[in-house]
């Protein structure tokens, strides 16, 4: 019955988001055709179509909406999660839906195609504007409201706590301090028939696990929770099977595995439920939408950069002698082999003469950098200390070997010294530009390259991204730390 409930109430949520999302729409055009071009009539001067001919297009909107709503997880259980998280949820929603549907307008001039001419980017802006608080604003209430409700004692769930160790203990005291998650604790099973204790925690121990099924008959339960040990688990299998039978649901700590840092995903493999511990972002969506911009920007750049790319290409074939790009054995994601292609800013023999300038070598570890390297040449010097060199990477990332953003591509034999942790680096895709590009470039030494890789995989996100790509234009402008 509550889990009958529960979908009436996600598709009533669901319902109430997309009124907000029409009425968002609605406000922006109303400002965007009457508002705006009356008081900036020079910015705005153009009036847009009426209101049913951006139907379609707002069809397509509360479409990919919709689609990040449900993959972010919008609908979800936010009981025991803060408000600041829904929020949080909400902007990212709208964000991936603007830049979704940018992308979309851009590829296939879908707004030409259906005759209307262009979608105005400030109709956009407005709506994502107005969704964004609206939708906000509204979850604000509802959780508001729903906590103070809970506080009082309405609409709460029983739940039943089996163990008795330190995570057990961790569960029943946050459930103590917000009342507002709407849980009463039910009591407390210990794993085993060992425990002599009548309390644990503050709340009654009503037995062990032996008198698990009379405690769900005696009393209403609605949840219970295994807060146990790998070994203890293990042995709960036909108690488990049987709280399935009542309909009772049933929820388990994970903390019996050892992760430390890894995120935590559980799916399904080969039609099996599983439990994924993945130390790099599992979050397909944003991955995706990663993925997406690495192929639009690179093709505008590759576009917008190919009379520099041309001319570069001609400086280095009347300057020295050998090939114009330099093709490279590196690793990438997960250690897969792949070319990298750069400008060539050295010698045609210059891997050939490595060992010669090896005691050139400024940093430590299994990297190799030269501030005054013989092997590059006059015109090198210039493309490196601006980065030119590296243009030819944007077709890496076209192909999908690179991205944008990420860890410093290495060479095999580096990655063949590497120390174990050190290669979780290669847990993301190497990009042009990273951390260590905006942080000193070459003026890092091995060690600090190695933190910043990791820092940027423990705390990667979209934003974090274009943070990295918009601080790269002063550092290569500014030259520094390049070698």
């Amino acid at each position: 019955m509550l889990k009958e409930q529960g979908k009436i109430i996600t598709i009533a949520f669901y319902i109430l988001d997309l009124f907000f999302l029409i009425l968002a729409f609605a406000i922006s055009y109303v400002i965007r055709n009457s508002f705006l071009p009356a008081f900036f009539p020079s910015s705005f001067p153009t009036p847009i179509l009426e209101f049913k001919d951006y139907l379609i297009l707002l069809l397509i909107l509360i479409i990919i909406w919709s689609f990040y709503a449900i993959k972010l997880g919008l609908y979800r259980s936010w009981r025991t999660l803060s408000i600041r998280e829904e929020v949080k949820t909400v902007i990212k929603i709208s964000f991936y839906t603007m830049l979704t549907f940018g992308v979309l307008i851009f590829l296939s001039r879908i707004d030409e195609i259906l005759t209307y001419h262009r979608f105005p980017r400030s109709l956009l802006a407005l709506f994502i504007l107005f969704l964004t608080l609206l939708i906000s604003g509204e979850k604000l209430f509802i959780r508001t409201l729903s906590r103070y409700l809970r506080s009082r004692g309405y609409n709460y769930r029983t739940i039943l706590i089996v163990g008795i160790g330190e995570t057990a203990r961790k569960f029943l005291i946050n459930l103590r301090r917000n009342p507002h998650w709407g849980f009463k604790v039910v009591g407390v099973l210990a794993p085993n028939s060992s425990s002599k204790s009548r309390t644990f925690a503050g709340y009654p121990v009503l037995g062990d696990i032996d008198d698990l099924n009379r405690i769900v008959e005696e009393n209403v339960v609605d949840d219970v929770l295994f807060a146990v040990n790998a070994k203890e688990l293990g042995r709960l299998a036909n108690k488990i099977l049987a709280l399935e039978e009542l309909g009772i649901r049933t929820l388990f700590s994970l903390d019996i595995f050892p992760h430390n840092r890894a995120w935590v995903e559980i799916s399904s493999f080969a039609q099996v439920p599983v439990i994924t511990f993945s130390n790099t972002p599992a979050t397909a969506v944003q991955l995706f939408l990663k993925r997406v911009i690495d192929i639009v920007v690179s093709i505008l750049l590759l576009v917008m950069l190919a009379p520099i790319i041309m001319a570069v290409a001609i400086l280095i074939k009347i300057t020295s002698r050998g090939p114009v790009f330099f093709k490279q054995r590196r690793c990438g994601l997960n250690g897969r082999e792949f070319t990298l292609y750069k400008f060539r800013t050295m010698v045609e023999d210059a891997e050939k003469r490595l060992e010669e300038v090896r005691h050139l070598n400024t940093v430590n570890g299994p990297a190799f950098k030269a501030k005054d390297d013989p092997r590059v040449t006059s015109i090198g010097k210039f493309l490196r200390r601006y980065s030119l060199d590296e243009l030819p990477q944007l077709w890496n990332v076209l192909k999908g070997d690179m991205s944008l953003v990420g860890p410093r591509p290495p060479i095999p034999d580096e990655v063949k010294r590497y120390k174990r942790w050190q290669k979780r680096r290669l847990s993301m895709k190497p990009g042009i530009t990273g951390l260590w590009q905006v942080s000193g470039r070459s003026e890092l030494d091995f060690n600090e390259w190695m933190a910043l890789d990791m820092k940027y995989i423990d705390s990667w996100s979209l934003w974090l991204d274009l943070k990295i790509m918009i601080r790269t234009v002063p550092a290569i402008l500014s030259g520094k730390g390049a070698h």
